[in-house]
């Protein structure tokens, strides 16, 4: 369990954290909290706790809070009753047996399967309490950014990969107005990543396969380059470089990838990896584009190839096997 916001609070405020954190895993109404911290400190420390526990699925986003005999007593809202949580309860437990069931795979590819069946259970829905939180996705089916973050930080916590939750925002591309958005930072090989199952999901509105892998596994750079996306840099870790740029071949125009292609078929390759950088097509159009091009350049070798194509954001795995 990752408790970054945890890890950015003072000694007093960890103390406060720590009553909130065991209040709310026991479902309390309230909580009396004495201490020489201001008042605007308290609704901080709640938000740490539910960025760092989205287990806590059950207690709403909103805090009330009162202040008499010095002290404060804050009043905590549950979301859930019993008969519903139990059921909620059995929609975790069988994700949770899922995700495990996959041993065999690597934790990169079981990240990344994460993050398919996030986009594939859910649709996007805001402005509403439960739509903040894992039973949205995994029970109600319904969420916003918040909800598909919390849901991916949760499922990364059960495979033991390194993940928080950044509350950043998004602007409107066309009015610049900003609103809150929440996504996710994980680490692979002491290396960190931007991944946003909400755009993912908008990349993928409507849920074709093979899903288009946008926003996942990203640099500080990719995050911010369109203008769209802005945090706390001095907050969260660095992203310092994109996963997928790392040991693959890019391009930007098909005439290239057609020479690259030519030059694979004369080699007898394999197995093809790349990035195809073209943003005004998606992963299935662009899938169509790279068989059509091998289909023209086997016509051309005259040889006899069968062609798998699989696609994860930008990047291409083409296997060829040759008969």
């Amino acid at each position: 369990m990752v408790e970054f916001y945890k890890s950015k609070l003072n000694r007093d405020e960890q103390n406060i954290y720590g009553q909130i954190y065991r209040a709310v895993c026991a479902q309390r109404s309230n909580l009396t909290v004495q201490t020489s911290l201001g008042a605007n400190v308290f609704q901080g420390i709640f938000e740490s706790v539910l960025h760092d526990h989205p287990e806590q699925y059950n207690i709403s986003p909103q805090l009330s809070m009162a202040y008499q005999n010095n002290s404060y007593t804050l009043e905590f809202i549950y979301l859930y009753n019993a008969a519903e949580q139990k059921k909620i309860n059995t929609e975790i437990e069988n994700f949770k047996i899922n995700l495990l069931r996959e041993g065999n795979k690597t934790l990169l590819d079981r990240e990344l399967q994460v993050a398919h069946d996030i986009v594939m259970l859910s649709d996007y829905m805001i402005d509403n309490m439960y739509n903040q939180n894992i039973a949205s996705v995994l029970f109600n089916h319904r969420a916003q950014c918040s909800g598909f973050a919390r849901t991916f930080q949760f499922a990364m916590n059960i495979l033991g990969v390194w993940c928080t939750y950044v509350a950043g925002y998004a602007a409107d591309p066309q009015t610049g107005i900003r609103s809150p958005h929440a996504w996710n930072i994980v680490c692979f090989d002491n290396q960190y990543y931007h991944v946003d199952t909400t755009a993912m999901l908008g990349a993928n509105f409507q849920k074709k396969e093979p899903l288009l892998y946008y926003h996942i596994n990203c640099s500080d750079e990719t995050k911010a380059r369109d203008g769209c996306y802005s945090w706390d840099r001095a907050f969260y870790p660095v992203c310092s470089r994109d996963m997928e740029a790392v040991g693959s071949k890019t391009f930007s125009r098909l005439y290239d990838l057609n020479q690259y292609f030519a030059e694979c078929l004369k080699k007898r390759e394999t197995s093809c990896n790349f990035i195809l950088n073209i943003p005004q097509y998606d992963s299935n159009k662009l899938s169509q584009m790279i068989m059509s091009i091998i289909t023209d350049q086997v016509n051309n070798c005259q040889i006899r190839v069968n062609v798998k194509i699989e696609a994860r954001q930008s990047k291409f795995h083409v296997t060829l096997t040759y008969y």
